[in-house]
């Protein structure tokens, strides 16, 4: 991975100067940024020192600043200069300081600070920045001295898809938008859909090596499946398909002794525990009444418990620049009391495993055992899914006699984990591998463009 820095020189327009001994030979004659590109007579000049200098008006023509440090590679006719980055999200604000409302903005603040250290430029965008007549974006930069600046610049190289939700993501105009930028411009976007329950399960369930992870699970079950799921196994999670985030879980289980039904949930983000004389009226109380009809039910697979309290991992794998699959971030989620998950939104608390008052040997093998799991149902997700998959955040658990199971996949995981100042390094590592895996994105457009349009086509 090469990188130089951008300097402008005001000699004829067509030039580009750079230093062969420190970058190499150039024999190319266009420069592109993104997917602006702009015919140039490249010429060595000896003293500078990992600069390329071009003409004002080449950097007006690929919308490139002064001063940027930036990646490159050269290929064939062409040098190349990227990632270019763009951000795609919905929800602006009119506020200067904070385009996108609500805590996101904080998200992506965090995100586009690493682009300089990382060799890249990155944006934010919406459908309403796009200019299809001139092929520009009125895209959302920002720098830690000026803060947020709203620039034009060309269409980018790679799109990192951050929609906030389904819905928004299932509208006709988001779909159109997207598809437009893939099949017509050729730009990949990664994690380009929301996961479901099901499709994620059904992929890992194809496989041997990742089946093992799964509970047992009905998907879409009637109330007769129900009934023999709860007297057949200790606990279940009914969960809707399309949710995340914990919404809408609600753990049941049944008691002989008692004749009784008990179910766990939550109700204005507060834990609530009930018991029902039948399971039809647990159903329409806690399970139907929700705003979606598509269920699954999965097996309680009692996780370990420390002092009592249930606990599960948060994991984010992420792809770098070569394509390949790494774990960026781990860290415990302990439930809070009486709450039916670990999740922070409902009062769970976040650990590194560090933490934990396990021996060594023991919180060594859990985390080698849950790497392995993980880095296996990457791969698989990256293969069975269409379209370009750069990261994922996997919700796992440990059973007593410490068998790993897989609780959720999320192709858009939150950030929640990192708010335990222990794992801040753990979170630019996360960031990070968003720029690396759009060079690798940069580096297939520009080495296997076969290959990239046709998972393009495919997604």
């Amino acid at each position: 991975m090469q990188t130089c820095t951008i300097q402008i020189h005001f000699d004829a327009p067509e030039i580009v100067y750079y230093n062969p001994w420190q970058i190499g030979y150039i024999g190319a004659q266009k420069i592109a940024f993104g997917l602006q590109c702009s015919e140039c007579l490249f010429i060595p000049k000896e003293h500078l020192k990992h600069e390329i200098e071009l003409s004002e008006a080449l950097c007006n023509q690929i919308f490139i600043q002064e001063n940027t440090v930036i990646h490159f590679i050269a290929d064939q006719d062409c040098l190349y200069f990227g990632p270019l980055l763009g951000i795609f999200t919905t929800g602006f604000s009119e506020k200067e300081q904070k385009p996108i409302l609500n805590e996101r903005t904080i998200f992506f603040e965090k995100l586009l600070r690493l682009q300089t250290k990382l060799g890249a430029v990155s944006f934010l965008f919406g459908p309403g920045q796009i200019c299809w007549e001139t092929g520009t974006i009125q895209g959302f930069f920002y720098h830690d001295k000026e803060g947020w600046i709203q620039k034009k610049i060309g269409f980018p190289t790679a799109i990192y898809n951050r929609l906030p939700n389904r819905y928004i993501e299932a509208s006709p105009r988001i779909k159109q938008i997207k598809n437009t930028l893939q099949s017509h411009y050729g730009i990949p976007i990664f994690n380009p859909n929301f996961f479901d329950k099901v499709s994620f399960f059904q992929a890992l369930s194809r496989f041997t090596e990742t089946m093992q992870y799964l509970p047992k699970t009905v998907i879409q079950p009637n109330t007769a499946d129900i009934f023999t799921f709860l007297h057949t196994h200790t606990a279940a999670y009914i969960k809707p398909i399309h949710q995340s985030a914990g919404i809408g879980i609600v753990k049941c289980f049944f008691r002989k002794e008692t004749g009784l039904y008990y179910a766990g949930y939550y109700k204005n983000d507060k834990p609530v525990f009930r018991a029902f004389d039948n399971l039809e009226t647990l159903l329409e109380e806690t399970v139907f009444k929700q705003n979606t009809t598509n269920h699954l039910i999965q097996a309680d697979i009692g996780l370990q418990r420390l002092n009592g309290i249930p606990f599960d991992f948060r994991v984010h794998t992420n792809r770098d620049e070569n394509g390949d699959w790494k774990v960026t971030a781990f860290a415990v989620k302990l439930a809070a009391k009486g709450a039916p998950t670990t999740h922070t939104k409902y009062g769970g608390k976040v650990q590194p495993l560090e933490l934990l008052p396990f021996p060594i040997k023991k919180k060594r093998r859990l985390r080698e055992k849950i790497y392995q799991a993980v880095l296996q149902m990457s791969q698989i997700i990256e293969k069975e899914y269409s379209g370009y998959i750069g990261e994922i955040g996997f919700d796992i658990g440990i059973d007593h006699k410490e068998k790993v199971w897989l609780l959720e996949g999320n192709a858009k995981p939150g950030r929640a984990i990192f708010q335990h100042p222990l794992l801040v390094e753990s979170e630019e590592t996360s960031l990070s591998s968003i720029y690396l895996f759009a060079y690798y994105l940069l580096k297939q457009s520009v080495k296997q463009p076969d290959l990239l349009l046709e998972n393009l086509l495919n997604s």
